[in-house]
């Protein structure tokens, strides 16, 4: 069975990194965030809107400053700073102990930026291939990336292939072009709106993920036959 995801989903939390990134943009412009204070939310909503109520201000000057300088951040230290959901590192050494499992890394995020992130982990040896854009763009590349990358993993191998994600239209998508879906509900979704995506497995930690492609690989067809 074939495994696509984006391993910032799928094994390594983002939100560390996000909060620090935040902290520090914040403080670098003269703001004093409260260190207790939670920044979780600031991922389900835009990001202009996040930094008007973080900044309390919609000058237009100051949110290019404030993006730039978090963009810029984020860039050069944010990858670096993920935390690991629990149970990943058991369920990437449970996959690579079975010969017909294979990771495959979908991103957005460059080649270089890719590598030296599994590098940094130390999941290099545990992804069978990266496939990314040839150079940094926005998620919205991910369906025509998803198809591609499916196409080729059939035309080399009869095996099936699922999709992990937290996002329900990135499952609807992956649905639509006949593959096996898993949704994270340790992801940044709430559980509910992702479970309304109708995935063919949900599992709620990273350590799941062993049984779940058990579970797929015994059932037969592709998406929504089961």
């Amino acid at each position: 069975m074939h495994l696509v995801a984006d391993l910032e989903n799928l094994l390594l939390n983002p939100m560390p990194a996000i909060e620090y990134c935040l902290r520090t943009t914040l403080q670098e412009m003269g703001y004093a965030p409260e260190p207790d204070r939670a920044l979780d939310w600031v991922v389900n909503v835009p990001f202009t809107d996040a930094a008007i109520t973080l900044l309390q201000d919609d000058a237009p000057g100051r949110l290019d400053e404030f993006t730039s300088r978090y963009q810029r951040l984020f860039a050069c230290r944010g990858r670096r700073a993920y935390g690991l959901y629990p149970g990943a590192r058991i369920a990437v050494a449970s996959l690579q102990a079975t010969d017909n499992n294979h990771l495959h890394y979908l991103t957005h995020i460059g080649p270089d930026g890719a590598q030296a992130l599994l590098e940094h982990y130390s999941f290099r040896q545990a992804v069978d291939s990266i496939f990314t854009a040839p150079a940094p763009q926005c998620r919205m590349c991910r369906p025509s990336l998803l198809e591609t990358l499916s196409d080729r993993l059939r035309s080399q191998s009869e095996e099936g292939i699922a999709f992990a994600s937290d996002d329900p239209a990135e499952l609807a998508m992956a649905q639509r072009m006949g593959i096996h879906t898993i949704g994270l509900l340790y992801g940044r979704t709430p559980s509910d709106i992702l479970r309304r995506a109708a995935p063919d497995l949900v599992i709620d930690a990273a350590s799941a993920l062993p049984t779940a492609m058990a579970t797929l690989s015994a059932q037969p067809g592709q998406s929504g036959a089961h």
